[in-house]
């Protein structure tokens, strides 16, 4: 049989907890932990019986409100002005589960563009005009 593991939302919320004296919904609940280089937090899981890096605030929202059907997005209700978006977005840090809501990508990034987020070409943009 093998080792029982602690789900990695339970791992995140104690992160939390440990952080924060108290857990309101409407504050941000910033991630203290590792982030990925395009600034969102991720925690050590298990995807399918393997090990894996986990986005902490999907970690979230699946366990406290549900599944995130193929093809849609996590969308920071959070993220606005006058937060100029990209890595440095604290709003890809929050956590709060109370703050997602489900977007298609080009919703997600319609909105991220509209509040200043990144609007350099890449992965996401691959069409967008280079700056000159």
């Amino acid at each position: 049989m093998p080792p029982q593991r602690t789900p990695a939302w339970q791992r995140a919320l104690l992160r939390l907890v440990g952080e924060y004296d108290t857990l309101d919904p409407a504050e941000c609940w910033l991630w203290p932990g590792a982030l990925y280089s395009n600034g969102y937090g991720h925690i050590g899981g298990y995807r399918d019986d393997k090990r894996c890096d986990l986005l902490v605030h999907v970690v979230m929202f699946e366990a406290f409100v549900g599944a995130v059907p193929p093809g849609m997005d996590l969308h920071h209700t959070c993220h606005g002005p006058p937060c100029v978006g990209g890595a440095a977005c604290l709003h890809r840090r929050c956590a709060n589960f109370y703050h997602l809501q489900l977007a298609t990508r080009s919703e997600n990034l319609r909105h991220g563009v509209n509040v200043g987020g990144d609007r350099r070409p890449g992965k996401y943009r691959p069409k967008a005009r280079a700056a000159r």
